[in-house]
């Protein structure tokens, strides 16, 4: 600098030319100058506002003692060194582990306020709560339990495809799925579908602790691991054998009308119950001759066909003498042929119109 100012007064003592010359000179230096970078190796303080129009590099540590307001974007680039941002009271925020952000908060900022107010907080130990609506638009995974608390406006959590979760009743958990979604894969590979329409169907065993309700047509199928139905008391129903309910108990009671098709009692093999019929028909007055027999019809035997074996007993209305010594089940419905014995001597005797007990089993 100083030999520059000796070159200049130089040129200035030589005439009105020199003048001319170390005129321009002093620009072309001046320009120079201005258009240098500049390293400044000590401190720079002022008392004024600092502003840098282009970009400004810094390479070593940056303290503000005051408020440092940023009104465009800030980008924090750098190494291990860099990769905590800590902030007024203490909380960080941190990616030491490449691709994750970490809020570190301490009693007082358990809360985080979002720009319209939505809030995430974890006042609760190990617990992250949110308010407001949280959208997801890549693919969520939860490795541990998920607990969805609200309102009306949380009873609906749509999948990936449209298919539903819902529980709008209280108490009710529904499954709304799509044509492609009629499969629900449980942890162990168990599965529960309804591929066909109105059916679910349940792959694996099934546990129920407490009182299950069924109110339409129970259906168990499979082999030999499924034949045996324990119930409450241990009495239990087992199909062993093909065609064959077996009933586990010291008393067994039908209430009602018996749908099967046959009943067997005991353990034989040899006879099976389809039908069973009980009550009272009407038997006409009719004749009987003294040591001889005659045949009459019983009627209003409702049910009895000829498939029915019929047993048939006089009542105290029947006169003394006479016996109902056999009796069978006619072509015509609800009517039983008997023949009756005239065990007495003499004149012949009336039955008079009676009514006879009768049980027809088939």
């Amino acid at each position: 600098m100083y030999r520059i100012k000796n070159v200049l007064k130089r040129f200035s003592k030589s005439g009105p030319v020199s003048v001319t010359l170390s005129v321009i000179l002093s620009v072309f230096f001046v320009v120079a100058v201005v258009e240098a970078s500049t390293t400044i190796s000590t401190n720079i303080s002022t008392g004024g506002t600092l502003t840098v129009d282009t970009t400004s590099t810094l390479t070593g540590a940056v303290s503000a003692g005051s408020t440092l307001s940023v009104t465009g974007l800030a980008t924090f680039l750098g190494g291990a060194t860099t990769t905590t941002l800590k902030l007024l009271n203490g909380e960080i925020i941190s990616n030491a582990t490449d691709g994750v952000i970490q809020l570190g908060g301490v009693a007082s900022t358990t809360s985080l306020t979002l720009l319209n107010g939505e809030t995430i907080t974890n006042a609760v130990d190990g617990t992250i709560a949110l308010t407001g609506a949280l959208t997801v638009s890549g693919v969520s995974s939860y490795t541990g339990l998920a607990t969805f608390l609200g309102g009306a406006t949380t009873t609906l959590l749509t999948l990936l495809n449209g298919e539903q979760i819902t529980n709008a009743t209280d108490g009710v958990i529904q499954l709304g799925g799509v044509a492609s979604t009629t499969s629900l894969t449980l942890l162990n590979g168990e599965t529960i579908t309804n591929a066909v329409d109105g059916t679910i169907a349940l792959t694996g065993a099934m546990t129920v602790s407490g009182v299950s309700s069924h109110t339409g047509l129970a259906t168990f199928l499979g082999g030999a691991t499924t034949t045996d139905l324990t119930l409450l008391n241990g009495e239990t129903i087992t199909n062993a054998t093909d065609g064959t309910i077996t009933f586990g108990a010291t008393n067994s009671v039908l209430v009602g009308t018996a749908s099967s098709s046959a009943i067997r009692v005991g353990t034989d093999q040899v006879s099976t119950v389809s039908g069973l019929i009980f009550g009272f028909c009407n038997l006409t007055s009719v004749s009987v001759a003294a040591t001889s027999t005659n045949y009459a019809n019983c009627s209003g035997a409702t049910g009895v066909t000829s498939s029915y074996r019929v047993f048939v007993q006089a009542t105290s209305s029947l006169p003394a003498g006479l016996v109902v010594d056999a009796a069978s089940s006619t072509a015509a419905a609800g009517t039983i042929n008997v023949r009756i014995n005239n065990a007495n001597a003499g004149a012949s005797t009336n039955t008079g119109d009676i009514s006879l007990n009768f049980w027809a089993v088939r």
